[in-house]
């Protein structure tokens, strides 16, 4: 049985994991690494653009 397809994290693409693609790293409020798999450079600068956004948000 073939292994499921990873899809990007910001768009929803598929992501063929037999070659390189972008990853983000967060901690959560556990101290736990979450990896999150991105599809292109530029959906991990939306990603990241977006996430900052959003701790922005939370802190005003």
């Amino acid at each position: 049985m073939p292994a499921p397809k990873k899809r990007c994290e910001y768009c929803g693409s598929p992501i063929e994991t037999s070659e390189w693609y972008p990853v983000a790293t967060v901690r959560d409020s556990n101290g736990e690494l979450q990896i999150y798999s991105l599809c292109s450079d530029e959906c991990r600068a939306a990603w990241n653009a977006e996430r900052s956004s959003e701790a922005r948000d939370k802190s005003e």
